[in-house]
């Protein structure tokens, strides 16, 4: 009888720093490219060809519950850069059980998120903006036998 690996995935093992600031509390992390990195082009007689794309800004939504000292953090970097226009930002988010990487030396929070106010817990949605992205691998889960 064989044993499979099984692929496991811990939120606990997955580390956001944002200028030196572990960032903890967190809900959801995404990262999306703001460009494709090709585009297509039509050619004659059905022959396509392609263009890269040599942008590699992407965008970072980050949710935290409205309870998360977090939140205070991130509106006084975004007071001081409204200000002074010293927000850049350096990002790392590291897949500890895995082989993830994600680093940006050039990001700026774009806005304070939407607050609302219930009886419910709620989240706070910041969108960071990285003109820039040093490291991007989408790795593999470590795998548990």
């Amino acid at each position: 009888m064989s044993s499979a690996a099984i692929n496991t995935y811990s939120p606990a093992d997955l580390d956001l720093i944002i200028s030196g600031y572990h960032v903890f509390g967190w809900d959801n992390i995404s990262i999306t490219r703001n460009m494709a990195g090709f585009t297509r082009v039509g050619g004659i007689r059905g022959k396509d060809s392609r263009d890269r794309n040599i942008s590699t800004a992407a965008t970072l939504s980050l949710s935290i519950a409205s309870t998360c000292p977090v939140n205070t953090v991130l509106s006084q970097v975004h007071a001081l850069d409204l200000e002074y226009g010293t927000g850049r930002l350096v990002i790392t988010l590291k897949d500890g059980s895995g082989h993830s990487r994600f680093s940006s030396e050039e990001a700026y929070i774009t806005a304070y998120p939407v607050a609302s106010f219930t009886g419910d817990t709620e989240y706070r949605v910041w969108t960071i903006q990285c003109q820039t992205t040093k490291t991007w691998i989408l790795g593999d889960r470590k795998s548990v036998v």
